[in-house]
């Protein structure tokens, strides 16, 4: 419950977004707007409002080029000393439902959106194979293994399957830290 008092709620954000999206409109009539929007995905639940989807294409659909889906597509351990057969096991099955997800999103559009869902694309804003992200965890360096190797072409095949789906980013495929290879 603490996080519905710090969270905006669907309607206020609705309202807020359109607001936004006219006066960015107005000064560049050609600008691509997207809101911000997702469902849960896995077993971590992030979102306060269950149906912020739903109003927020309700409210918003006609005003918005896109859906900006941060749910963070990514293998993410929790448990310290989780078990590698158990860990790439759901890597490789990641991919499928986030497929799942994106085609549940698409329903969403499609069923709130009104008239105007057909022009509202899906843009993926964080995915990767990140499982740690603190130096010195088992599993930090991990996104340079050949399971997340397979994780990443199947999650793009899920992306390039999802017919709404024009964007997928924030992965980086070369760095020196830990992502890439």
């Amino acid at each position: 419950e603490s996080s519905r008092a710090i969270a905006i709620p669907p309607d206020r954000y609705a309202d807020r977004f359109k607001s936004f999206a006219k006066k960015m409109r107005e000064a560049n009539p050609g600008i691509k707007v997207g809101a911000i929007g997702g469902e849960e995905y896995g077993n971590i639940h992030f979102i306060s409002y269950p149906d912020w989807n739903q109003k927020l294409l309700s409210k918003a659909g006609k005003d918005m080029d896109f859906l900006a889906v941060h749910n963070g597509y990514a293998p993410v351990l929790i448990d310290p000393n989780p078990d590698p057969v158990e860990v790439y096991q759901a890597l490789l099955a990641a991919p499928l439902l986030i497929r799942q997800n994106l085609d549940l999103l698409d329903r969403q559009i499609e069923q709130f959106a009104g008239d105007k869902n057909g022009r509202i694309r899906i843009a993926v804003t964080e995915w990767g194979p990140i499982f740690q992200v603190g130096a010195g965890q088992p599993y930090y360096d991990h996104v340079k293994t050949l399971g997340s190797a397979l994780f990443v072409a199947s999650t793009l095949k899920a992306f390039v399957e999802s017919e709404r789906t024009d964007v997928a980013t924030f992965f980086m495929l070369s760095d020196y830290v830990n992502m890439g290879w």
